[in-house]
């Protein structure tokens, strides 16, 4: 239900991306480190995959929908829960898929990354 609520809110940020990243993406970036697993998996999932819509629509340069700010925090986002080590424990293996499909997400989308994000 996660990975088809995430491929739903890719569908809906193909019609408003100003809102998605205005509204929606900084409470998903917060909740990507909720101690509840489904939360965070699932939060996670939506990072991804706005993320990929935003590449689509040629929306990840200066003065596009994301800001600088929030553009290192989703580049950085998967150090950052392996360096929580959120990875580990129950529900550790959803979360490494998760993390997985970020990843994907994050080099298909063509955000800018510097070398050490890299």
């Amino acid at each position: 239900i996660r990975q088809l609520s995430s491929k739903s809110l890719a569908q809906i940020a193909k019609l408003c991306p100003t809102y998605c990243a205005s509204n929606i993406l900084p409470k998903l970036l917060e909740q990507c480190f909720h101690d509840d697993i489904v939360i965070r998996h699932g939060s996670l999932l939506g990072c991804a995959e706005l993320v990929l819509v935003f590449g689509e629509l040629k929306l990840l340069h200066r003065g596009g929908v994301l800001d600088d700010e929030r553009m290192s925090r989703l580049a950085e986002l998967v150090p950052s829960i392996e360096k929580a080590r959120l990875y580990r424990g129950r529900g550790g293996e959803i979360m490494r898929a998760a993390a997985c499909r970020m990843i994907e997400c994050l080099s298909q989308s063509g955000l800018p990354l510097t070398v050490k994000q890299q």
